[in-house]
């Protein structure tokens, strides 16, 4: 896992390390405005500790952004975003060791299973609306079918999940919230998903993640990183 910050040094999101140049993140935690520009973000790796808007401390390290990138088709449709997919292309390769290891991704249509469980990682609000988690959380949880997904989430916020570009957890009042976004779902080793959205208060509806196997996805990753 690393921190993205933005210009002014602030922690916005989380993303994975999947080669020694490239994150992955959700398409939302980049601002359209610095699309094919630098300067704009910076990533913190090598440490489980979260300073917000602080220096990090000094057992980690520091990378700039080079270029962000989003899924072409990214939008917000009724405040939800969709084909929520970002990378971020780094300055210089960041030094590799225990803690920062790239993760293996999925590939195409090697889709995540019903009933299978993954862990997710973040340091999201620990309450809605709260408090932001200072260390690194990890919880696991268990893939649900689109249909039990669907019905939980259609209840309050109709035609909003996209079955196709996602796929969603079981939160049981645990689970994602906000900061949590552009962090993983692992499962034995492999990330199938991005954190993306889910409705509030936190834990109460299935939480949301794009499902990296489809193949537009993953060829779209392919073709800008080469993973």
């Amino acid at each position: 896992m690393v921190e993205i910050r933005n210009f002014y040094k602030c922690f916005v999101c989380g993303g994975t390390i999947i080669a020694p140049n490239w994150i992955l993140t959700a398409g939302h935690c980049i601002d359209e405005d610095s699309l094919g520009q630098s300067g704009n973000y910076t990533i913190v790796y090598g440490t489980n500790q979260l300073h917000t808007c602080l220096s990090p401390d000094n057992d980690s390290y520091t990378v700039p952004v080079k270029t962000q990138y989003r899924h072409p088709n990214f939008e917000f449709i009724r405040e939800i975003p969709s084909n929520d997919l970002g990378l971020l292309e780094l300055e210089r390769n960041i030094s590799l060791y225990e803690l920062a290891q790239p993760v293996k991704l999925t590939e195409e249509n090697e889709d995540v299973l019903e009933n299978i469980s993954g862990n997710i990682t973040g340091w999201g609000l620990t309450d809605s609306g709260i408090l932001i988690a200072e260390s690194l959380q990890k919880i696991r949880l268990p893939v649900i079918s689109n249909s039990d997904c669907l019905a939980k989430i259609d209840v309050s916020f109709p035609r909003v999940y996209n079955e196709t570009q996602c796929f969603c957890t079981d939160e049981e009042n645990n689970g994602q919230c906000n900061g949590d976004s552009g962090g993983p779902f692992v499962s034995n080793g492999v990330q199938y998903g991005v954190i993306s959205w889910s409705l509030k208060p936190c834990g109460k509806y299935p939480g949301v993640f794009v499902r990296i196997a489809l193949p537009e996805y993953r060829q779209w990753i392919k073709n800008i990183t080469g993973i």
